[in-house]
This record gives structure tokens, sequence and C-alpha cells, in this order.
């Protein structure tokens, strides 16, 4: 909606404007604000192999850079595979990714502050420098934020957060020997998550009083998952007619999960921002709702026993029971455990032209 627009859908009421606003103003907000964005991505790799085995090694960097002033995300990323078989009994393997990014100005609201600005609204002063407070008749007072002013801002005004993550697999496998088609396979993964936020908003930013405190904060995460899978297999084909695969499977999984987060008020110095919270001279805030501890477990068993004759018909036996573990959901600190059998019978008449 443009400044003329703006007036004519407000002469229906009795508003009347402040000193910051004028009928023949038409103020683009958006345009003060947005700039060039740009997004860069670059990759290298490596792969081969041998009739025994395969490989593939890569890096990538990723950088966007937002329309929005002060907000970018960068990402550093590696990747990792092996496969390799050992002799005539053994193959091994595993993958690696592993990512690193820095998120700024995530939880910038200046889109938002752009699109409910007043389009009568005047942010110049007479000497066309940029006011750094305007008066809004339906709102009041208000910050201006525009591209210049947001840029301008240094150390006044942080919001970062930090991530890794590995995300991580791994197998084993081997042949029995003297016992054709039987072979034992185990899975391993493993997986991190780390978060580290951080933020930080100067004395009067943001805000249509020049005296609002200042405010800072961090909050960090933490999330740890490994998994074991055993896997024991035989398939084998009997007189060019019987098919026979039975599978025996045993796992145990686990997630560790932690966050917690403080906020205070009145950081003295804008060259702490949020690094020394206790300097604060302001209010501390622990919120409960923001701390969290959580560890779940899952184990299961599995059996399944296949049989098909000449590819016409099939005949299958599966079971599985899993036992989901909870801490701390249950209000006596003893854990949660849900039993989750699994009991099915197939049978399949396999048309054969």
């Amino acid at each position: 909606m443009n400044g003329s627009e703006f007036v004519a859908l407000r002469a229906t009421g009795t508003y009347q404007n402040t000193l910051d606003e004028s009928n023949d103003v038409n103020t683009d907000w958006q345009d003060l604000l947005y700039k060039t964005g740009m997004v860069t991505s670059h990759d290298i790799g490596v792969n081969g192999g041998t009739e025994k085995g395969s490989y593939s090694f890569g890096a990538g960097y990723y950088r966007d850079e937002a329309v929005v002033p002060l907000q970018d995300y960068s990402r550093y990323s590696m990747r990792a595979s092996l496969d390799q078989e050992i002799g005539q009994y053994f193959k091994v393997g595993f993958t690696s990714t592993n990512n690193y990014s820095v998120n700024n100005g995530n939880n910038l609201g200046a889109v938002y502050t752009a699109l409910a600005r007043s389009p009568i609204a005047n942010p110049y002063n007479a000497d066309g420098s940029l006011k750094e407070i305007i008066q809004e008749q339906s709102s009041g007072a208000q910050w201006v934020s525009t591209r210049e002013r947001l840029e301008s801002l240094d150390d006044k005004y942080i919001d970062q957060t930090r991530s890794f993550g590995s995300y991580n697999t791994m197998y084993g496998e081997v042949k029995i020997p003297g016992v054709e088609g039987l072979k034992y396979r185990i899975n391993v993964g493993l997986n991190y998550r780390q978060s580290n936020s951080g933020s930080y908003t100067g004395e009067g930013v943001f805000s249509g009083n020049p005296k609002n405190l200042s405010t800072a904060s961090v909050a960090n995460s933490h999330r740890t998952n490994w998994a074991v899978e055993n896997l024991l297999t035989y398939d084998r084909l009997f007189a060019d007619k019987h098919q026979v695969n039975a599978v025996a499977m045993y796992s145990a999984e686990e997630t560790q999960y932690n966050r917690s987060s403080i906020s205070v008020k009145d950081i003295p110095s804008d060259a702490f921002q949020f690094y020394n919270l206790g300097r604060a001279n302001g209010d501390i805030t622990l919120d409960p709702s923001r701390q969290e501890y959580e560890v779940s477990g899952l184990l299961s068993w599995m059996g399944r026993v296949m049989y098909s004759f000449d590819s016409r018909y099939m005949v299958s036996v599966t079971c599985v029971l899993m036992v989901l573990l909870v801490w701390p959901m249950a209000k006596s600190g003893i854990p949660i455990l849900r039993f989750l059998p699994v009991g099915t019978l197939k049978t399949k008449h396999l048309c054969k032209m």
C-alpha cells in the first residue's frame, strides 16, 4: 500500500497525522531496507575404486548473504565414504558427513518492521539525515529500521548461532566359512549435534524508547545418538526351486539430548555483548521451560524366515519385539519400559508367465 492509498483508507476514521507523518509523503520502507543478496557454493571431491572396493572424499563451502542486512549463513562440510573387501570372507566400510555452520541475524525482525511501517511517515530530518525515532499515530514511537541504520549498529547488535554436526555409519561383514549362504553383519551409527547461540541488543536498539535496557542471552544444545545392529543372515537356493532366506537381528540405540539458556538485562557495555552475562546490572532469567534433559533408548529383536518354491509360492514368518526406554518421563524416576511385540505370517502366490 503506497502513501495515497493509505491516506484514503485512513480518511474514514478520526486519525490525525503526527509531526513525522504527512499526506504528501510516500515512503517505500522495503526499498530502504533491502540490499542485494548473493549465494555462493563451492564443492571439490575425489572418488575412485578397484575390483575390491571404492572410495569417495569431498569438501564444500556454502554462503548465503541475505537481502536483509546483518543476515547471512555460512556452512563448511566434509564427507567421506569407503567400501572394501578384505580377502575372501570380509568386507568393511563407512560413511561420514560433517558440517559446521554459522547463522547470523536469524531472529532479526526487520522484514516485519518494514511491512508494518506507515508509508506516510517521513524517516528523514530536514538536513537529509535519517531520524532515529519516528512517531506514528497508530503505533506510537518506532525505531527507524533501514539498511543504513542496521549496518551502522556494529557492537550494538549480534544474533549468532554456531552449529556442528557429525553423522557417521560403519559396517563390517563376514561370510561364515564352511556354511554356504550364512553371513554376519554389524552396523554402527554414531551421530553428534551441537548448537551454541548468543544474542545481544544494545540500549534503545529496535525500541521507540532510546533508554530501553539492553538485553543479552545465550543458549546451547547437545544431541548424541548411537545405534548398533547385529544381523545374521542365511540365504540359499536348493535344487533350483527351493529358496530359503532367514534373518535374525538384534539392535540397540540411545539418544541423549540436553539444552539450557539464560537471558539478562542491562549489560554495562556493548563490548561485552553476550560473552559475559555475569556483568549484567539488571534481571537474570533462567526459565525452567527452556532447560531440558532427555535420554531415550530402543532395544529390538527380530526374526524372519521366508521360503519360496519355484518362484511361484512364498511363505514368510516374522516376529519383532521392541522395548522403548525413556528417561526421565517416569515420575518415580524409573525409566518407562514399553514392549511392542509384532508377529506376522504371510503367504503369497506369484504368477509366473
